[in-house]
């Protein structure tokens, strides 16, 4: 039995459009399926965030050596173990937290171009530090 062309294409166009919908489908499914945060990886998180917080406070008041590992891991109540193990040393620690401090300073700059009003860019760079700056002084 042979199909004309036309026939042809009305079956390949339904198998497409079938196929289509079910690839559709799925996706839907997959997208709105709600995926379970990784607990390492959210333990890990907040085990950074709790350290980070912890050594920014305590280089502020204290300066580098004034600072100990130890001192971050009773401020952050953390064991001084995990640390190490994020950061590896004191300066990795020290140089996390002055990355995070210059990022924070930075926000703001990524979406400034050559067009942009200079007047505008300037105002709106320096609204943001001075909130910057009284919300983490």
């Amino acid at each position: 039995m042979y199909l004309s062309v036309e026939a042809t294409l009305v079956i390949d166009l339904s198998v497409s459009k079938a196929t289509i919908n079910q690839h559709v489908k799925h996706a839907q499914s997959i997208m709105t399926t709600q995926i379970k945060p990784n607990k390492k990886e959210v333990t890990r998180e907040k085990n950074q965030l709790l350290i980070l917080n912890a050594a920014e406070q305590l280089f502020s008041l204290n300066g580098y050596d004034g600072a100990s590992m130890s001192m971050v891991a009773k401020e952050a109540n953390v064991p001084k173990a995990n640390i190490l193990y994020y950061f590896k040393s004191k300066d990795g620690l020290y140089e996390a937290v002055i990355d995070r401090i210059i990022a924070n300073w930075n926000l703001g700059l990524d979406n400034v171009t050559a067009e942009d009003d200079p007047a505008a860019v300037l105002y709106n760079y320096i609204k943001s530090k001075v909130i910057l700056a009284v919300n983490q002084p």
